[in-house]
């Protein structure tokens, strides 16, 4: 029970800043600038494993997959990065 109510204030639109269509959105406005922006912003460095998965992830296709999927992915590129 303690789950499902989790869930539903997870889910409360209060707490749920997006509206359908709005990741979408953001997502279409990634590149590489504002890309390196949102790292610093949130302390994280830009490395080059994070440009790898961001060039996979914001490609523009719509698509679903696993962070499996990425990482072979990123394997065929040859480029080395974790799984973790």
């Amino acid at each position: 029970m303690k789950d499902l109510d989790n869930l539903n204030k997870f889910l409360d639109k209060e707490k749920h800043p997006f509206e359908k269509g709005d990741v979408e959105e953001k997502i279409e406005k990634i590149n590489s600038d504002n890309f390196t922006d949102f790292l610093k912003k949130n302390q994280l460095k830009p490395t080059h494993q994070r440009f790898v998965l961001a060039e996979l992830l914001f490609d523009g296709k719509n698509k679903h997959f696993t962070a499996e999927d990425l990482y072979e992915k990123v394997k065929l590129k040859k480029n080395k990065i974790s799984l973790a």
